[in-house]
């Protein structure tokens, strides 16, 4: 048990809000990977909420949706039922970027008009009993949407604070990635991003979820909860970096752009792919080394 744990925390390492500098280098939140990696191994049908709006465009940005991507490809290699859900912003680059893994994940598209009356059956018809958005928009104090540096976001942007209210009432198990406090789940540390992230009190989003990992970027989340589920099953689950290459590049011609540049460029985050391909090689190295070693 001792040698799975450490490994857990130096996956968290390579992915920890350390290597960035928004200001959440100092959060404290014990054991988040590991949790919702085992609350997910029990799990059956899990819905993936995903997709940013990057402000000032019609676009959604390249992080979140590769992250939910790489994880709905490890649950589904483990026989779980997953769902993705996003807005008109992310649809069609998540929906093509499914291709390089063969993906079979429905990519639901979701509008405010809709949302309220959708929710119930949504959660009801598929047995959902795992709820985790990557690098999702959360609603701010103010009842508004924005940006890291608090530009506010479209009205059209859906509000799938609504979602993860409801599956919280329903007692449904809740979990979140983000990387700079304007995201759904980071309600969970709002005290501290209020405290220490540049306009954080404007921004900080105030839905919480059960469990909370917060990393450099979004995506890295959803590979490093791939990479734990691989340490569970000892089966090799998470992608390797050439695919992380290409579903960038699928996702960029199909209309995203870094949220950071807002440029249709081979990066996330303001990083070049080549970082983010070195996060999933560290990760799979250290997957190999505890399957082999087991």
């Amino acid at each position: 048990m001792t040698k799975i744990l450490d490994c857990f925390k130096q996956i968290e390492e390579i992915v920890s809000p350390k290597h960035t500098t928004r200001g959440l280098d100092q959060v404290n939140l014990n054991n988040q990977l590991y949790l919702i990696t085992e609350a997910l191994m029990k799990s059956k049908s899990i819905c993936i909420v995903s997709g940013f709006q990057v402000a000032g465009t019609d676009k959604g940005e390249t992080d979140g949706p590769i992250g939910a991507l790489s994880l709905a490809n490890a649950l589904n290699q483990l026989g779980k039922n997953t769902w993705i859900v996003t807005d008109y912003f992310s649809k069609n680059m998540m929906e093509a970027a499914k291709k390089p893994i063969h993906l079979s994940t429905e990519v639901i598209e979701q509008n405010n008009q809709d949302l309220e009356s959708w929710i119930h059956p949504f959660l009801k018809e598929n047995n959902i009993d795992h709820l985790i958005a990557i690098e999702r928009p959360g609603l701010s104090q103010d009842g508004h949407y924005y940006s890291m540096n608090g530009v506010s976001l479209h009205p059209d942007v859906c509000r799938f604070d609504q979602l993860f209210n409801v599956a919280s009432q329903q007692g449904i198990i809740t979990s979140a990635i983000g990387d700079g406090g304007n995201e759904i789940g980071m309600g969970k540390i709002k005290e501290y991003i209020s405290k220490h992230v540049p306009q954080g009190v404007k921004i900080v989003a105030q839905t919480e979820t059960d469990f909370l990992l917060v990393t450099g970027v979004s995506n890295w989340g959803g590979h490093a909860i791939s990479g734990g589920l691989s340490l569970m099953s000892k089966k090799m689950l998470l992608y390797d970096e050439m695919i992380e290459k290409q579903i960038l590049a699928i996702m960029v011609a199909a209309g995203a752009i870094d949220g950071c540049t807002k440029a249709a460029e081979l990066s996330v985050d303001g990083l070049p792919v080549q970082e983010h391909m070195t996060v999933v090689k560290k990760i799979r190295t250290l997957i190999e080394a505890y399957i082999f070693a087991s």
